[in-house]
């Protein structure tokens, strides 16, 4: 058995987008100015590799990610039948998905996650549940699933509530489309 890579390109654009390769990539680069080695810095930027996607959303609120973190082999999310849709695993807030009625809720911190269930059964009980209020959701998000392999090298997954749903705050490294794991249709 293979392990999917998770690497990804970087984009020069600030908004995700689908490149060529297949994955989503977000710009996440910070600029380092060079300093003379008798010369110390004033306030030095470290980049690491686990830098977050939407960093710069995600640090407008206090506690975000949350501390409380889990490790989950794979997660469930709904998707489109075509893999490389870009709508599959971009977050509620970059979506700006409006409900039925017109409103949006306010961004918040798990916005800014892609949403996870941690296993099929929990993903289409709660799809059931959200269909009985909203009529177009799959129109929306999609008629399919998808599992993704997910580790501590994909990014950072909260610990699952009483219905399996769970955040992913992906590094900006992560690839979900090379994650994938299994593809089928909702059986609702």
């Amino acid at each position: 058995m293979t392990t999917p890579s998770r690497g990804g390109a970087s984009s020069d654009s600030p908004q995700p987008k689908l490149n060529d390769s297949g994955s989503f990539s977000v710009n996440t680069a910070k600029i380092i100015t060079a300093v003379p080695a008798n010369e110390a810095p004033a306030q030095a930027q470290v980049i690491t590799s686990n830098a977050l996607k939407y960093q710069a959303e995600i640090s407008k609120f206090t506690g975000c990610p949350p501390k409380q973190l889990a490790d989950h082999t794979y997660g469930f999310r709904v998707c489109f039948s075509d893999i490389s849709d870009p709508r599959n695993f971009l977050p509620n807030a970059i979506l700006d998905l409006n409900r039925l009625d017109g409103r949006a809720p306010p961004p918040c911190c798990s916005s800014y996650a892609v949403s996870l269930f941690s296993s099929l059964e929990l993903l289409s009980v709660r799809v059931k549940a959200i269909l009985k209020t909203n009529k177009k959701f799959l129109q929306k998000k999609g008629d399919h699933y998808v599992k993704i392999s997910i580790d501590a090298t994909c990014g950072r997954s909260t610990v699952a509530d009483t219905h399996g749903h769970f955040d992913l705050f992906e590094y900006a490294h992560f690839n979900p489309v090379a994650a994938v794991a299994e593809v089928g249709g909702l059986a609702l």
